[in-house]
């Protein structure tokens, strides 16, 4: 069984859309970037410097074989400050990455989010199910779930956002609501309300073809439990 409804936010709802405004907020922060890439500018610098000095105290000390001994010692010093270097190289670009995902989300995403809560709507669509197959996560792309929700009608969730919105909510479960907000269509997440449905089995990548490993989807579709399943392992 399911049903869609437009309703007020719930406290739990808004919770979670805060907690994104939050935790956004925090990782705007540039304090752990800048240590890092002081110790890395620091170790790119010291590293040759020391290198090079011990190889000449070396040299005065034990002659010839401090000498020797020396130049490997600086070698590997001035091979350790390169990476040292590289790293920092990497580092600066991974940084200014992440700041531009940042800015986006500072520019659009958060004003939504906070459109969304003023709104304080939310577009709900409840499921009711009896059973559940599960579809498992290939790599990093979410796993999914088929819910029978009625005689001949299945619920199909795939992809990385359709798990339970709150950790401690047992999924998959019997009675459940996929949550966006009324403003912006924004993904909520899902919450639980029933009890925990163990799957009957669970469909194995090697069993699905490649537009069903990488596909994300919602929707309902007609047929059996069984029957969806079987064509979704299907091979061709």
């Amino acid at each position: 069984m399911h049903h869609e409804t437009t309703r007020p936010m719930s406290e739990r709802e808004r919770s979670v859309l805060e907690q994104a405004l939050e935790n956004a907020q925090r990782a705007n922060s540039t304090t752990g970037f800048l240590a890092w890439a002081v110790l890395w500018l620091a170790g790119s610098v010291a590293l040759p410097v020391a290198g090079i000095a011990i190889a000449g105290s070396l040299g005065r000390s034990f002659g010839t074989p401090g000498q020797v001994v020396g130049v490997l010692v600086s070698v590997i010093a001035i091979l350790a400050g390169i990476a040292s270097l590289l790293f920092l190289v990497m580092l600066v670009g991974g940084h200014l990455q992440w700041r531009r995902v940042q800015q986006r989300w500072h520019d659009h995403d958060a004003p939504q989010i906070r459109g969304a809560l003023e709104d304080g709507r939310v577009h709900v669509r409840r499921f009711m199910a009896t059973a559940v197959i599960e579809i498992d996560q290939w790599e990093d792309e979410g796993g999914g779930y088929l819910f029978e929700i009625g005689t001949d009608a299945v619920l199909v969730l795939k992809g990385q956002i359709y798990e339970s919105a709150e950790e401690d909510a047992p999924w998959p479960n019997s009675a459940f609501e996929l949550v966006r907000t009324a403003h912006g269509n924004r993904w909520v997440g899902i919450f639980c309300n029933g009890e925990k449905l163990t799957p009957r089995r669970t469909i194995l990548p090697s069993q699905t073809p490649d537009q069903q490993i990488w596909r994300d989807r919602e929707d309902v579709v007609e047929g059996n439990l069984e029957a969806v399943a079987n064509n979704i392992a299907s091979p061709g």
